[in-house]
This record gives C-alpha cells, structure tokens and sequence, in this order.
C-alpha cells in the first residue's frame, strides 16, 4: 500500500530471465510505508513488473513507521510518518473487501498521487482519488476511517512481522512465503525497466539466502525524480 505504513507480501513464483533459470519457488513478504520518500514509488512499479512477469506473487499486509519510531525520531519526521494511517487503515479493508491484488492496484495508485503530483497522503480526498484510480470504490476510505479496529488491526500486523523478523524500516521483504530470511531493500533511484527488474531482483534474493552475507552500502548516486521528495527538500529549507 502507500501509506506510513504498509505492506506487501510475495509467496510464489517461477520464471526463466533469458538462460539463468529462477529458483521455482520465489516468494517475498514486502512490507512497504508509502510515505518512506526516496523509495516508495519507484519499489512499487518494480513489484508491478515483477509480478506481471509473473516472478512473484504479492500478498500485502501493513508496516507502520510511525509506530516502529514512535518517540525515537524528531517530530518533523514522526508527523510525515503519522499522515500515512488513513492510506494504511483503508489497504486493511480494501484487502478484507477485494483482495490482495487490489491492495496492490490501490498501492500504486496512491503512490503515484503522492509521489508524482505531490498530493497530501494524510487528506481522505487523496485516499478516496486513488481508489478510484484502483477501480476500487471510493468510500471504502470513508468505512476504514469510521472503524477504530482497523488502527487496531495496523497496529497488531505491525507489531507481529517486527517481532517475528525485527524488522526495522521499509520496504522489508522476507523472502519464501514469509518464511525465509528478511532484509530491508534494495533502495533504488530509478525505476529500472523490464529485464532490469528481473535481474535486480535475482540477485537481491540470492544475496538475501547467502546466510554469510551482512550489508552492504553506498552513497545515493542520484536523488529520485518525485515531486515528494521535492517537496521534502523544500520543507527542509525552510521554504514550505
């Protein structure tokens, strides 16, 4: 979903990029917080092409930042963490409603909102367009917002993947059904395009199995081209 905090998770897949063949049973649980600004967007187009491709299969549940940080951040970051709640609470009743695939559709939808026109992700208005978008119905916001368990049900979701992979930021993925190992990433600038994504993410879940392997880090070498984190940048400033 797109909200500060949401989650996604793939639990099967089987494809062949070019003559490298893809282990047959790829799978992820992606917990993603569409309000993290420098990769929120651009993670959820290559989810799509992942699973257009048909390398995995997404099954989405809800991250929050706003809880994982909660009175451990300065308050102009646990304020951009707390708009995202009504994207998150509504994700919970749109997948009760229609489905994992549809929380998807709604991900992406919001995502481009948010991060492409620079719409305000804590305005219902903003939440209700993007289900639209989603050819989802519009007042399913309305019915998450008036239903205080569905911030229950966030918290709860929250709490049990932090727990179960301490898990720690977004997006998170744990890889075989949700039953292999977690890692936080990949943190991307750009979204690459059909056979790049397959390839990024090839080697991310290979790396992901290498129990030998730790981190690995770099400086940004571009920031991403989104309106947000314009816009963030000009808060910043002093300018908004």
């Amino acid at each position: 979903m797109a909200s500060g905090n949401s989650a996604m998770q793939a639990t099967r897949g089987g494809t062949t990029l070019g003559a490298i063949p893809l282990a047959p049973h790829i799978g992820a649980e992606v917990r993603a917080d569409a309000d993290t600004l420098l990769r929120g967007d651009a993670a959820s187009e290559i989810r799509a092409l992942l699973e257009e491709r048909g390398v995995v299969e997404l099954e989405w549940g809800v991250f929050s930042l706003e809880l994982q940080n909660a009175g451990r951040e300065p308050e102009e970051l646990a304020a951009a963490h707390a708009r995202s709640a009504p994207a998150l609470r509504t994700a919970v009743v749109v997948r009760e409603h229609a489905g994992h695939g549809a929380v998807g559709a709604f991900y992406r939808a919001i995502g481009r909102r948010f991060h492409e026109r620079g719409e305000m992700l804590e305005d219902p208005a903003t939440v209700e367009a993007a289900l639209a978008d989603a050819g989802l119905d519009a007042s399913l916001c309305a019915q998450a917002l008036a239903d205080g368990a569905t911030a229950d049900r966030v918290a709860a979701e929250h709490r049990e993947l932090q727990e179960r992979t301490r898990s720690f930021g977004v997006p998170t993925i744990v890889l075989d059904g949700g039953e292999g190992p977690a890692i936080f990433g990949p943190v991307i600038c750009e979204v690459p395009g059909g056979d790049e994504a397959e390839e990024l993410w090839r080697h991310v879940s290979w790396l992901a199995r290498y129990q030998n392997f730790a981190e690995l880090k770099r400086e940004r070498l571009a920031p991403p081209d989104l309106e947000s984190v314009r816009q963030w940048r000009e808060a910043r400033r002093g300018g908004g």
